[in-house]
């Protein structure tokens, strides 16, 4: 997060290839921008978002409520690549949990 608490956005268009990783505060404020107002964020970067949050789960280097929570603002999301990319990651989570007690969990997410 920046100095006046806004929030920061790295490998803008996605020009590199590698994961961003954020601290906690400025992945609040992504995440506060995608409920606000998602389209002020490329399209690209939402896609990238998701998807970073959820192979940096799989690392456990951040949690996955957080990951999770990158999936929320979909609702209102009508750009395909986004969709593309939380789908990709749930259904990793769909065969690792299925037959387990939290399946049901994750179906209702």
């Amino acid at each position: 997060m920046t100095r006046d608490g806004s929030w920061l956005l790295a490998n803008i268009n996605v020009t590199g290839y590698y994961r961003v990783n954020y601290d906690h505060g400025n992945w609040e404020s992504l995440l506060a921008q995608l409920h606000s107002e998602h389209q002020v964020i490329p399209v690209i970067n939402r896609a990238q978002l998701v998807d970073d949050a959820f192979n940096l789960a799989r690392a456990r280097m951040v949690s996955n409520t957080l990951a999770l929570n990158t999936t929320l603002y979909l609702s209102v999301e009508t750009q395909y690549m986004p969709w593309q990319s939380a789908l990709d990651n749930l259904d990793y989570y769909y065969l690792m949990l299925d037959r387990t007690e939290v399946y049901p969990h994750m179906q209702a997410h």
